[in-house]
């Protein structure tokens, strides 16, 4: 497990000094880039607020989060889901 994390982190000299890390962990740098955006366009648009936004906002383009949508109690009932989706 050390080693194979060694490798990976581009601290072992194989083929020069920055191979390694260049090709190991540095390589998987523009992942995160791409799922900060990805967390970032699914979150609630209320400012401040990272909750995952999972409610759209009637009229407009906007998702929210539970806490912030109008229409979403804070205990989501059987009886609840029967009126929203008549």
């Amino acid at each position: 497990m050390t080693r194979w994390l060694l490798v990976h982190a581009g601290i072992v000299n194989a083929s020069g000094p920055w191979y390694l890390f260049w090709s190991g962990i540095a390589g998987d740098l523009p992942m995160f880039g791409i799922l900060g955006v990805v967390y970032r366009k699914h979150t609630c648009h209320v400012d401040r607020c990272w909750r995952l936004g999972l409610h759209h906002v009637t009229g407009t383009p906007l998702t929210v989060c539970r806490k912030h949508h109008p229409a979403v109690p804070a205990q989501v009932t059987a009886a609840h889901v029967q009126a929203v989706s008549r």
